[in-house]
């Protein structure tokens, strides 16, 4: 099957040609190697146009949103993302934060892909905070957009963040032609294998480490959670132990009071008695 990528990219190398300039050095074989085989086939993937690239690996977004040489650019998907136009309007200081994987908190709003956030005071006081916060659930506009058409230049920006699939490139350069050369500039990079080999291992490094800081995060919030359940464990356990210590009090005292009922009823029986021979005698 002809690569559907490449009659809009012919810039874009087979296969055989990348792995040919890979194995010709030993240095990039072993980089190559180095990776796990589902790596290996992303990096083919991409540079010969099989897949698209993932824009928000750090040396793509960096290049197509640099905002020396492309202000435009950043300033419509900004202005889009906070559904104001125009930076010069924009007073406050927003950071916008894209997820490819959302947490599941944002889970729970499965038709909400962006989530505006600013700070309020607990006592209603109002001030014109400047600090903002935008978040961006990728993954959730994704399955949103699922058999849909690209209706709008925000949609736009999303597919071209969000997706790597052949067809959804072609859709989008295709409604919107000026996401060609974003995607050009891209494969312009990929001619350098050497260069894009080394980014992409960076890329992989980075991915590995915020994995293991992910994963530590999840075991000291998972220790958190078993210490706060613990911890409600032993309170529980201590209001146990001082119910039964009272229930315990209030049955000694219950004894010793019937106790003390069956010794009055005793007295009292012999007192009856002692009166009832008295009048007995009497007569």
């Amino acid at each position: 099957m002809a690569n559907s990528l490449r009659t809009y990219f012919p810039t874009l190398q087979s296969r055989e040609e990348i792995l040919g300039k890979i194995h010709g050095s030993k240095e990039l074989e072993g980089i190559f190697h180095s990776w796990q085989e589902k790596q290996r086939e992303e990096f083919l993937d991409f540079c010969t146009g099989a897949k698209g690239v993932k824009m928000l690996y750090d040396f793509c977004i960096k290049a197509i949103l640099n905002p020396e040489i492309y202000p435009e650019r950043l300033e419509e998907l900004i202005s889009l993302l906070l559904g104001k136009k125009g930076k010069r309007k924009i007073s406050s200081v927003y950071t916008i934060v894209l997820f490819e994987k959302s947490t599941p908190e944002f889970h729970q709003f499965p038709d909400k892909y962006i989530h505006k956030f600013q700070q309020e005071s607990n006592t209603g006081l109002k001030l014109n905070l400047l600090q903002k916060f935008v978040f961006v659930a990728l993954d959730i506009y994704r399955k949103n957009q699922q058999n849909k058409n690209i209706k709008n230049r925000l949609n736009g920006w999303l597919t071209f963040l969000s997706s790597d699939a052949p067809e959804d490139i072609i859709a989008l350069i295709e409604k919107y032609p000026d996401f060609k050369p974003m995607y050009a500039q891209v494969y312009e990079i990929c001619q350098n294998i050497e260069q894009v080999m080394g980014m992409f291992s960076k890329e992989l490094y980075e991915l590995d480490r915020n994995t293991v800081r992910y994963m530590i995060d999840e075991l000291q919030e998972e220790n958190k959670r078993w210490k706060e359940q613990d911890k409600q464990w032993k309170e529980q356990d201590k209001r146990n132990q001082e119910e039964i210590e009272h229930w315990k009090e209030v049955n000694c005292r219950n004894q010793e009071e019937n106790l003390y009922l069956k010794q009055e009823i005793k007295r009292l029986r012999k007192e009856l008695g002692r009166k009832t021979g008295l009048k007995r005698r009497s007569f």
